[in-house]
């Protein structure tokens, strides 16, 4: 949660009723334990544990405490759990900025004047803590900025809410100062020899905040309360807080005695925030300094030569600097890194198994990398886009005089694997691995079986329509006709019933593969002059990516192995016009020019062969543009002045560019892109504009970008909701959109320049 929010909250919490006044004797000693826990639209859970020395009384009669954070947890379910628990300080997750201001003010002393009523009259040191804990971290400017911005006021706010203030006059003052406007109302709950209970209930503004106060009579302190804040805001009240946004949060406080606790590991934070997204450390106007890098790569810090995070970081470090001597820096590290010590980071585990794997070392130390590569989320990737290719290469045993292929070792290591779960990701790849090594129709039968036997989710968890359907293949080539048949229609059905379930998360790999099924039915009843074959390619083209977003990435794998198609309808098409339906025909062509644009100019060519008669043009608009979505409008800052709107740009067609000077495939396509916008500039396309937004972005780097590389591109800077509203899913991405308002996606790596060419000229 932002520091502006949490000092609303704060200051809603904070706010009192007449009570007794504190008794501190000087070196009275207490801490307190706070929970926040917030239910709404950015679910988390943060705790924070203070320790406070009293150090008596100045001569106006108010107390002076020493605090210090002695203890912090922060918790986020959208970011996957626990991202900081100082207790267990080297777990610290550092892809969020709200830990840096725990990390900072962690067992660093500042000190609270406090009324003997309990309000704080001041705080300092603390705000000074966090400036220095930045310079030496050296904290990016911008992200420094946000967090300092409010620091003062929010670290106070935060102070308040841990002691009751007895007087309510400020509540007006603070309310003023914060364009709020509310009232408080106090009743007595309860009240005993030793505590009295109070009931607090504060409106202001969206914000309706209840607590409820345990007030210790011996000290004053507040021994325990609840609270419950509830806000819906109507309106983006900040930047990163989308409107509508919904806060629920409830608060636990706690009065407790002093902890021991272990020493602070001061060098290995300084070590880790320096490596962090938001450090400069190793940079150099926003870019890695190889300098830097290499020196660390040359001398690596003997305290942490053993630490996960360090070694990780470092191999991140040479990923981010360019050029070769990086690269083979980064290989050598790589190489001699322990796979124990990548646990955890996918990257370092699948860039591992994808070199090494073609090195000479031995298939129990690629295994054993697997095993830890399994535990995070790009095994999969790697198991089914890279080995998998392997095995589909791997040689007999007499093209390796006498030797097994390296691909069949270690995929018959992962088949004999105890671990349920790894087995589960491994097993019908290795399946299919054992019947390809066999080579034979015994071993095909048998694989087809195991197939036949496996549950629904145990196909699904390791791609097992693919695998069964490579099996039916060497069935179809031992010429096994019958069990390869049974084996097609198998896996025809489960397909269908994967597809037909809308909420599975591999809903469109499944279609995608279920077309792949068809057509190797197709190609089989076809073969043999079977009539049915029409129907199977038929329903190839049905379950064919009817959008952009139905292409899902891992379906390129499919279709390598099994040589299949990416989509089946233009096939589908030029059937239907030699048997003379052109009816049905038609209505093919316009799904399939708006799921592929890109093959615009073939169907044009097709079209205009077997329609001589139709105008394409006409056709394109009327049946084609008028089906596609609506563009939403949007009005965006533009980086040198002015703003960008959607309305601008009516009556021609615009290309659309989502990018961010983050992304390196952006970045490295920006030439051309640059180049194309020149080229409108100058009208050499005729009728069309272009726009590029950039997102997750900052304006400054934006600028420093296009100077430094003297691009002339026109940007906007995204406002957070437009990647949203126009179903961005990857960076950069094309949208085209017609004169009249209508938008299609070009996937990535198609040439979008070429369907922007052919748009504006029909």
């Amino acid at each position: 949660m932002k520091v502006q929010l949490s000092l609303v909250f704060a200051l809603l919490l904070s706010m009192g009723i007449k009570a007794q006044t504190l008794n501190l004797p000087k070196n009275y000693s207490f801490e307190i334990q706070t929970t926040q826990t917030d239910k709404g639209s950015y679910p988390s859970e943060i705790t924070d544990t203070y320790a406070f020395k009293s150090l008596g009384r100045n001569k106006d009669g108010d107390f002076m405490l020493e605090c210090k954070l002695v203890n912090a947890t922060y918790g986020s379910s959208q970011m996957g759990g626990t991202l900081l628990n100082t207790d267990k300080i080297r777990e610290t997750d550092f892809r969020t900025t709200a830990i840096l201001k725990h990390l900072a003010l962690l067992d660093k002393p500042f000190q609270l004047t406090i009324s003997p009523e309990g309000k704080v009259l001041a705080v300092s040191g603390a705000e000074e803590i966090v400036k220095q804990r930045f310079a030496v971290w050296k904290i990016a400017e911008e992200t420094s900025k946000g967090t300092l911005e409010y620091l003062a006021a929010a670290i106070k706010a935060e102070m308040q809410a841990l002691f009751f203030d007895g007087k309510t006059a400020d509540v007006a003052q603070a309310q003023t100062a914060n364009k709020l406007e509310g009232e408080t109302k106090i009743s007595t709950v309860n009240s005993t020899a030793r505590t009295t209970t109070y009931q607090t209930s504060n409106q202001i503004g969206d914000v309706q905040a209840d607590r409820k106060f345990v007030i210790d009579k011996k000290t004053g302190l507040v021994k325990e309360s609840r609270a419950q804040s509830k806000t819906q805001f109507k309106q983006s009240p900040q930047p990163g807080i989308s409107s509508n946004a919904r806060i629920d949060v409830s608060t636990v406080q706690k009065l407790q005695a002093v902890s021991q606790r272990k020493p602070l590991d001061t060098a290995w934070i300084n070590m880790a925030v320096r490596f962090s997204y938001w450090s400069d450390a190793l940079k150099e106007s926003d870019k890695y300094d190889s300098t830097r890098v290499f020196a660390l790569f040359k001398k690596p810090d003997s305290r942490f030569v053993n630490d996960n995070y360090y070694i990780q970081n470092r191999l991140s470090a040479l990923q981010r600097v360019d050029g070769d001597k990086a690269d083979l820096m980064y290989d050598s590290l790589l190489s001699t890194t322990p796979n124990k010590s990548l646990k955890g980071n996918y990257i370092h585990l699948v860039n591992k198994l994808s070199f090494t794997y073609h090195d000479e070392q031995d298939v129990a130390s690629l295994y054993d990398l697997t095993t830890y590569a399994a535990e995070t989320e790009a095994f999969e990737s790697w198991l089914q886009s890279s080995f998998c290719q392997a095995i589909s290469a791997a040689k007999s045993p007499g093209e390796l005089d006498g030797k097994i292929d390296k691909a069949y070792v270690l995929s018959g290591m992962m088949l004999a694997s105890k671990d349920a779960e790894y087995l589960k990701k491994v097993r019908p790849l290795a399946i299919w691995s054992r019947a390809k090594q066999a080579s034979s129709a015994e071993a095909a039968i048998a694989a087809a079986k195991t197939f036949h036997e496996m549950s629904d989710q145990d196909i699904q968890a390791g791609n097992g329509s693919r695998y069964a359907l490579l099996v039916y293949q060497m069935l179809q080539a031992a010429g096994r006709p019958v069990e390869a048949g049974a084996l097609l229609d198998g896996t025809i059905a489960r397909l269908e019933r994967f597809t037909a379930d809308s909420l599975s998360a591999r809903k469109y790999l499944d279609k995608n593969l279920l077309a792949g099924a068809y057509y190797l039915k197709f190609l089989r009843d076809e073969a043999k002059g079977d009539g049915s074959a029409f129907r199977s390619l038929s329903k190839a083209a049905q379950y064919s990516p009817a959008s952009s977003k139905e292409k899902a990435h891992m379906s390129f794998y499919d279709r390598a192995l099994l040589d299949t198609k990416e989509g089946y309808r233009d096939l589908f098409i030029e059937k239907l016009l030699a048997v003379g339906n052109e009816a049905e025909a038609s209505d093919v062509f316009v799904t399939h020019i708006t799921a592929m644009p890109e093959q615009i100019l073939e169907m044009k060519k097709l079209y205009e062969e077997k329609f001589k008669k139709d105008d394409f043009s006409a056709f394109f608009q009327k049946r084609i543009v008028s089906g596609w979505p609506a563009a939403p409008t949007f009005a965006l800052a533009a980086v040198n002045g002015g703003q960008h709107s959607l309305a601008d740009f009516k009556g021609k067609w615009l290309v659309m560019d989502f990018w961010g000077t983050w992304c390196g495939p952006c970045r490295a396509e920006m030439p051309d892109v640059n180049r194309f916008s020149d080229e409108v500039k100058d009208g050499k396309h005729k009728n069309v504009q272009f726009l590029s937004v950039a997102c997750n972005d900052q304006e400054d780097k934006v600028k420093a970008y296009l100077e430094e590389n003297n691009f002339g591109i026109p940007v906007a800077m995204s406002d957070g909701i437009i990647q949203r509203n126009y179903s961005i899913r990857g960076y950069p991405s094309k949208i085209i959109v017609s004169p009249e308002g209508k938008m299609i996606q070009v996937d990535f790596g198609k040439d979008w320049k070429k369907v922007i060419t052919a748009f504006s000229q029909l």
